[in-house]
């Protein structure tokens, strides 16, 4: 089964994957999301990832969706995504960028955000900077590392 995503050369090769999916008994319908799980799980751990540390990945993959898995909701909703990127000149790798952040660390105080409503948030929050309604300077820079009290501050001022 050729796996949708690339994972870099130390990763678990695409046999191993599987056994691990079939133990565990994943429905197909999820191997692909399965997958990118196990592929990141197996980075994390520095190659000794142990089956023990897959057996949430239901509850895992629910609580922090995989790429797949957003990517295929936003099949699922093509005709609203491709209707809101061509009436506000947004990039569609813009918009697809953002809502898989927002699935994976957008919540509420309510809790954490289902695809749908992420996909609602994105719609609003592209749609506010498009019509020059957000306004304020915002200074970015990236560099790798974990989530920490400083990622949930940013995660709640984000979504309060």
């Amino acid at each position: 089964v050729p796996l949708p995503f690339t994972m870099p050369a130390d990763a678990a090769d695409g046999a191993q994957i599987e056994a691990a999916a079939t133990s565990l008994g994943v429905p197909e319908e999820d191997r692909a999301a399965f997958a990118e799980f196990y592929g990141k799980k197996h980075e994390k751990s520095g190659g000794k990832l142990r089956e023990s540390s897959l057996q949430r990945w239901r509850e895992e993959l629910a609580d922090k969706p995989a790429e797949v898995q957003v990517r295929s909701f936003l099949k699922q909703h093509e005709a609203k995504v491709a209707e809101f990127v061509a009436s506000f000149d947004v990039k569609r790798e813009v918009f697809e960028q953002t809502m898989i952040f927002t699935s994976v660390y957008g919540a509420t105080q309510g809790g954490k955000l289902s695809m749908a409503d992420s996909l609602d948030r994105v719609v609003q929050d592209l749609r506010l900077a498009a019509e020059g309604k957000l306004r304020g300077e915002c200074k970015l820079s990236f560099q790798p590392g974990t989530f920490d009290s400083g990622h949930m501050d940013i995660r709640m001022a984000a979504f309060p």
